[in-house]
């Protein structure tokens, strides 16, 4: 049998009992993707996970999951593992208090087999729960609402992001350092794609569940007054621009000729 076409990563920490659902809405996808012929692998990184956690895997997750417990204390570096650890031709990440709409990893496999652009994916609408609710739609590159200059006070993107697993291995995730004041490795990985010449897509029609809690690495890193890894994002579109610009220049002199 070939192997997967896509690789699902899990992190977990100390979710406990919450992750029943996280668990449960990732075996429905995996289900509905699996019934149309593509085949989901699952890799479940327990990272400085509490006994409670490792538990509620080994007892909810499907027999056929890879549960790894490390000791890695940082979620970019933790999803490049995964995707070190990885054999499908896509990557998918899930953290274990998070929830996918059923048809995710579907529409998002056949979003990305249908665009040789370097493409990293996210769902059309995030519906956020718990501590706050609110819903927030994410925006498409290729849209005329798309502005790179918001990217300076907001992230457009969340890490649950579905993409091909070379790219992950090539532009890994930087680490968070927030006693040094850097932080949001989702936030600067976004930025890098977009500096290495890379898009953010989203795909109709799909949504995740993002919990909100009390206490959480992002509002840690907001108390920590963080800022994202520093990236030649704006430089490498002013430079990608004027070429483009120079170019279209030398066609028109050329056909004027």
């Amino acid at each position: 049998m070939s192997g997967p076409h896509i690789s699902v990563v899990v992190n977990a920490h100390h979710e406990g009992l919450i992750a029943v659902p996280s668990i449960r809405s990732l075996a429905l996808a995996a289900s509905y993707a699996a019934r149309r012929g593509v085949r989901v692998e699952t890799i479940a990184l327990l990272d400085c996970s509490n006994d409670l956690t490792a538990d509620v895997f080994a007892t909810h997750a499907d027999h056929r999951c890879e549960i790894v417990r490390v000791d890695i204390d940082d979620l970019g570096l933790c999803r490049n593992h995964g995707a070190q650890l990885a054999r499908g031709d896509y990557v998918a990440f899930l953290d274990a208090d998070d929830l996918w709409s059923e048809n995710w990893l579907m529409e998002a496999f056949l979003a990305a087999e249908g665009d040789d652009r370097m493409v990293v994916w996210h769902p059309e609408a995030n519906l956020y729960f718990g501590a706050a609710t609110h819903i927030y739609r994410h925006v498409d590159m290729d849209s005329t609402e798309f502005d790179p200059l918001n990217l300076m006070i907001t992230n457009y993107w969340t890490a649950l992001c579905f993409t091909r697993r070379t790219l992950v291995i090539e532009m890994p995730y930087r680490t968070t350092d927030l006693s040094s004041g850097i932080g949001y490795e989702d936030w600067s990985w976004n930025q890098e794609i977009i500096a290495r010449g890379g898009m953010h897509k989203t795909v109709r029609g799909t949504a995740h569940g993002i919990r909100v809690r009390q206490r959480s690495l992002l509002r840690m890193t907001m108390a920590a007054a963080s800022i994202p890894h520093p990236t030649d994002m704006y430089r490498n579109m002013l430079m990608r621009r004027l070429k483009s610009a120079a170019t279209s220049i030398g066609n028109s002199q050329t056909h004027s000729s």
